[in-house]
């Protein structure tokens, strides 16, 4: 089989021993590995079809099981979860699996509901919980530390809706210098939902009984909309459909997933992927048809082959290992679905698509759980079988055992979909034509080009409105005993309105979790065009400046002496951005009229605040300060301040506007509205300490602002 010049770029890069010279001979290490384990004289057979289904680019495992299969130690699963437990061995004893899981090539999911918020007291009489946050910081530092030399480091935090640090979890990456390697998701009740849809009021309480606020479940849900329609992050999870579909309660209820939210799992738990390539399964001799016992038969050799997977594999910890083996679950999905539409020429976002993935998804669903029955006559079942909830449930009295505890499951197929050279997952085409940041070894990347069948039926992520992502994704899941990662593209100029309508409706449709993703809303985006979209506003010519603006000055302490950044509003957006030095220099000031202008030359045409936030937030020279009060240098400090007037968009529509820092939910009110003296407990404008009065004047002890 000749790959393509992209998928052989791949094969080579990614995927190629040193001594393998041509993609067969990596097929047939990977297939001799995985078919060790079936009896004498039937593994040389099961071999030869494991081989010609790969080499035939019909079935394709996870990256790991390409990459290590038939090699020295290395992990062949994708997913893992990991438990965080409230005390400090149990962080610790995490964070040691966690680099053992970093450094085989796994990504990692971890569920933060059983840490304390922060601030809590713990035992120690001089010291406070850090709370889930830190925590999640401090698993993002040893995946920036540990190299996994084929891939960056993937992870997916998650959090539940009562959490008291809840509000801090959902505004967290608001910011695109945090966490990068962790995909963030809310975990989401029904009973939440109910409480969102009676405009009621939630109590934030952690699972250790540390009571926080009542607060409005409609605000909390439309500021997870808010942060979602800005950066994407954070996802929601539906977390009854999660545990309505738990195989197994022997470790507790299902806390995580892995990072791409396809595998949910239990503590420790870790799951081998696979996916059909479904274009390979149109007839090119006749059209639109399908070959439906071809396709049958590639079910059933991949379940076979995925569960060999289980035996072959070696576990980077023995409590992973006793978890998998236990379970025996596996994740057999496909890939190539719109590639197969087109094939048939049916458009993506057409009710014909959907009956169709309805009947696929029955199909894959009932042929894969009879190839793990047969598997269990053969091999035995898994072994937690009698008590499984399959086995349990009162209408199916008469289950019959099967091998693996879960068993379908929607992977994302980046890699293998390139390697394939197919669409990936159940995803529509991205656009007609498209880059691929593709990373490699060392941390070198290569942008890949690629592009749609040329055919009129081709509906790309954009062109699908959300409602029929959506509805794509429900019609799959019905079907799925895991989950499904799939995106939800809109396109840039959206509103978080429609971010609100597709969170809702992919609840009310019985999806497992969503992602949303607003394009341009990211300054690195592994897939892109390269191009906005025709209906996107373009860059506005400068307004003229009225002769008079009102504004405000802010007095900040960075390491090169007293700060002063003045900025300007016009109908109430920031204008012009002024910044002066106290103890500078010509060339320091030179420097710092230089980036006001270009500051206020970009808000005066129209680039997006959050940007120009984005462009000078983090930028360190001499730190002062600590934690989130942390100046990092003069251009930060000057982030920090423009950061106070990001408007948030509200929801119906509204175009009020609020502070962001602190003070979600409190109006943005001009200089001339300030009052002389402080209320008692007013928050300091700079920093959100509290100001104090002296000397006749509001001044803040901790960052030294004063209103004289």
């Amino acid at each position: 089989m000749k790959l393509s010049p992209n998928a052989y770029e791949v094969w080579k890069r990614r995927y190629a021993h040193p001594t393998e010279k041509i993609p067969e001979d990596t097929w047939h290490r990977v297939a001799k590995k995985v078919a060790s384990v079936e009896k004498d004289g039937a593994h040389t057979d099961w071999e030869k079809r494991f081989f010609d289904m790969m080499n035939e680019l019909r079935f394709l495992p996870n990256s790991p099981t390409i990459k290590n299969a038939g090699l020295s130690k290395g992990t062949l699963s994708a997913c893992f979860v990991l438990p965080i437990e409230d005390t400090i061995e149990g962080i610790l004893e995490t964070h040691r699996v966690a680099g053992v899981i970093e450094a085989a090539g796994g990504g990692i999911g971890y569920g933060f509901g059983d840490v304390r918020p922060k601030g809590s007291k713990i035992s120690s009489p001089q010291a406070e919980a850090c709370g889930p946050i830190a925590v999640m910081q401090h698993l993002s530092s040893l995946g920036n530390m540990i190299t996994q030399g084929f891939r960056e480091g993937a992870h997916m935090g998650q959090l539940p809706i009562s959490h008291p640090d809840i509000r801090e979890f959902i505004h967290y990456k608001d910011r695109a210098d945090v966490v990068e390697n962790f995909n963030i998701s809310v975990q989401i009740t029904d009973a939440f939902m109910r409480t969102v849809a009676d405009d009621g009021k939630w109590q934030l309480v952690s699972r250790g009984h540390y009571k926080g606020e009542l607060v409005s479940a409609r605000e909390l849900w439309d500021e997870i909309c808010e942060s979602a329609w800005r950066t994407g992050d954070p996802g929601v999870v539906f977390m009854d459909r999660v545990w309505e579909t738990q195989p197994h309660d022997r470790w507790g209820p299902i806390e995580s997933s892995n990072p791409c939210g396809e595998q949910f799992l239990e503590p420790y738990g870790n799951c081998n992927l696979g996916s059909i390539n479904l274009a390979k399964f149109v007839s090119t001799r006749q059209a639109n048809e399908i070959m439906w016992d071809e396709l049958k038969t590639t079910i059933r050799y991949a379940v076979r082959f995925l569960d060999d997977v289980v035996d072959v594999n070696w576990f980077p910890d023995p409590k992973l290992e006793d978890v998998g083996k236990s379970m025996r679950r596996i994740g057999l999905g496909v890939m190539g679905w719109a590639d197969m539409l087109v094939m048939l020429g049916i458009k993506y976002d057409s009710i014909e698509a959907i009956n169709l993935a309805d009947t696929m998804g029955k199909l894959l669903e009932v042929t894969a759980w009879e190839a793990s029955a047969e598997l269990a006559v053969e091999k035995g079942a898994f072994p937690l079988w009698a008590t499984s909830r399959a086995a349990k449930r009162i209408e199916k009295k008469h289950a019959v055992p099967v091998r693996n505890a879960d068993i379908t499951t929607i992977a994302p197929t980046g890699t293998i979909s390139l390697l394939a050279d197919c669409s990936s997952g159940i995803e529509p085409h991205f656009a007609r034509e498209w880059t691929r940041r593709a990373l490699w070894n060392k941390g070198t990347s290569t942008e890949l080009a690629e592009s749609a069948p040329d055919d009129p039926n081709v509906r790309t992520a954009h062109e699908v409105l959300p409602n029929m992502h959506i509805e794509m994704q429900a019609a799959w899941q019905k079907h799925i005993s895991n989950s499904i990662s799939k995106t939800i593209n809109m396109k840039q100029d959206c509103n978080v309105g429609d971010v609100r309508n597709a969170f809702w409706h992919a609840w009310k449709t019985g999806c497992k979790s969503v992602t949303i993703y607003r394009e341009g809303s990211r300054d690195i985006e592994v897939l892109s065009t390269g191009l906005l979209e025709e209906d996107v506003t373009p860059i506005l010519k400068r307004p003229s400046r009225p002769s008079i603006l009102e504004g405000k000055t802010h007095k900040l302490q960075t390491a090169d002496g007293t700060l002063y950044v003045i900025v300007n509003v016009h109908n109430e957006e920031p204008f012009e951005v002024f910044a002066t030095l106290g103890k500078g220099g010509t060339g320091v000031a030179a420097s710092l009229e230089a980036i006001s202008r270009l500051i206020s030359v970009g808000l005066q045409t129209g680039t997006p605040l959050d940007l120009i936030i984005k462009q000078l937030r983090g930028i360190t020279d001499n730190p002062v300060g600590f934690g989130g009060r942390q100046i990092k240098s003069v251009p930060d400090a000057i982030s920090q301040v423009l950061e106070k007037y990001q408007p948030v968009p509200k929801s119906g529509g509204t175009d009020k506007k609020v502070l962001k820092m602190g003070e979600l939910g409190s109006e943005w009110k001009p200089l001339s509205a300030m009052p002389k003296d402080p209320p008692r407990g007013e928050s300091c404008p700079e920093c959100s300490g509290e100001l104090v009065m002296a000397s006749g004047c509001a001044h803040c002890p901790d960052c030294g602002f004063e209103r004289c």
